[in-house]
């Protein structure tokens, strides 16, 4: 009878661990779509009162998807300290999935290569930004 209790309390704390999990990641991959809005709002801004090739623009679109993935990685890693490097890889690649869905429905063509620059970006600089964070240790 006891064994059952405990099981059952297991499972119910691994349910309540996993759905704090998935809360925790579209938290932070939101975040990461905020940040993603505020620096491609300050990239515009930049690009009103300078002339430049369409290159360059697009170098700061992808500049500004480095950053929102950076960030939404570092914030799904900051209050568990470990698994950084999943944490950043699903907060990147969700931040890529619904990027790529929304150039889908705007209708907007781009080549293969690009895509898949854009995609090792997400996926790469949300490692990175969870595992700064979860080696960033308070004092």
């Amino acid at each position: 009878m006891g064994g059952n209790i405990l099981k059952a309390h297991k499972r119910k704390k691994r349910a309540s661990i996993l759905s704090y999990y998935r809360y925790n990641i579209i938290l932070s991959t939101m975040l990461g779509f905020v940040i993603i809005l505020l620096s491609a709002s300050i990239c515009a801004l930049i690009l009103t009162f300078i002339d430049v090739p369409i290159k360059i623009v697009s170098i700061f679109s992808c500049i500004c998807l480095g950053i929102g993935s950076y960030f939404s990685g570092y914030f799904s890693t900051i209050k568990r300290q470990k698994s950084g490097i999943l944490s950043g890889s699903i907060c990147g690649f969700i931040i890529f999935l619904t990027i790529t869905v929304l150039g889908i429905i705007l209708n907007i063509h781009t080549d293969i290569i690009y895509k898949l620059s854009k995609f090792i970006l997400c996926i790469v600089c949300g490692q990175i930004g969870g595992i700064k964070s979860a080696n960033c240790h308070n004092a």
